[in-house]
C-alpha cells in the first residue's frame, strides 16, 4: 500500500486519502464536515501505517488527479 494525502490548494481543509499503487480513493473528505485529519488518523493507525511515511502533496486545478477526487475548486464563490 502507497499511500499519500492530497491537499486542495482551493480549500485547504479538503483532503484525500489516495493509494498510489491502487489507483483509488480510500479516503476523502474536509475538516468542517468530516474532521477528515482525525478519520485520516484513525485508518492510518488502525492500519498500523506510521503516519510519517505518508506524504501529503498540495494539489491545484492543473494537478491530473484533481477532478477524480472532487475537489472543490471554488467555483460556488
Amino acid at each position: 500500500m502507497n499511500l499519500v494525502i492530497y491537499i486542495n490548494e482551493t480549500y485547504e481543509e479538503e483532503k484525500a486519502l489516495y493509494d498510489i499503487d491502487r489507483d483509488e480513493v480510500v479516503i476523502k473528505g474536509d475538516y468542517y464536515h468530516d474532521k477528515i485529519d482525525h478519520v485520516i488518523e484513525g485508518y492510518l493507525i488502525a492500519k498500523e501505517i506510521d503516519d510519517d511515511a505518508v506524504e501529503d502533496i498540495w494539489i491545484d486545478q492543473n494537478h491530473e488527479l484533481f477532478e477524480k477526487l472532487d475537489f472543490y475548486d471554488g467555483s460556488l464563490d
